[in-house]
């Protein structure tokens, strides 16, 4: 506050706390006028939108001098706190994301793969079948060691362990199904294998 007996010019500076000036906030110095009888009056300083994600800052404004006969009341110093209203990575992040404050950043969540600022998943959806395990590198289930399938909804051991049962065949791994042995001709699971060559 100012007490004056006339229009009084009083001269202002504004000194760095946490808060850097030229990066938070623009004005340094300048000067204030009162009107006779007018005890207070305003200050702009321009605050400093970086889109950044801080803690509140701080910055101080001192009172450094009144024209004669005009005298500056205390307090001649106030604190300044700059609130930030940015969210924290700009609010970008995606499902299943958190953001990083310090590298202003979007992450995925611990255990989840993905595109931090679209979606984050659990590896292969969490799809793969208690017998199936998830290949990260690809994000795809593929079945345990000794079993054939996608991995989503089936893993069984080849040919389904049937052609055990079907004499004279065996597994074929490419395609996942019984066919006859060599020198056999027809089809095990119907009619059964039979040899194709004649012996005397």
């Amino acid at each position: 506050m100012v007490s004056n007996n006339g229009p009084a010019k009083v001269t202002w500076k504004a000194t760095d706390g946490t808060a850097d000036h030229g990066l938070d906030y623009v004005g340094h110095a300048g000067h204030v006028f009162f009107a006779n009888g007018q005890s207070e009056g305003f200050i702009k300083i321009k605050i400093v939108d970086d889109k950044i994600s801080e803690s509140p800052e701080t910055f101080k404004v001192t009172l450094v001098g009144a024209i004669s006969p005009s005298t500056v009341d205390d307090p001649k110093t106030i604190v300044i706190t700059i609130k930030d209203d940015d969210k924290p990575c700009h609010d970008q992040c995606g499902t299943n994301a958190v953001c990083n404050e310090a590298k202003h950043l979007c992450f995925c969540e611990k255990g989840f793969l993905g595109d931090p600022y679209k979606e984050c998943h659990r590896p292969c959806y969490g799809k793969c079948l208690s017998n199936a395990k998830c290949n990260v590198n690809l994000n795809a289930c593929e079945c345990n060691k000794g079993l054939v399938g996608d991995g989503v909804n089936k893993c069984a051991p080849p040919c389904d362990g049937k052609c055990k049962d079907y004499k004279f065949s065996h597994c074929n791994f490419k395609t996942n199904k019984c066919e006859c042995n060599p020198n056999y001709f027809g089809d095990p699971y119907t009619s059964g294998c039979k040899c194709s060559t004649s012996h005397y």
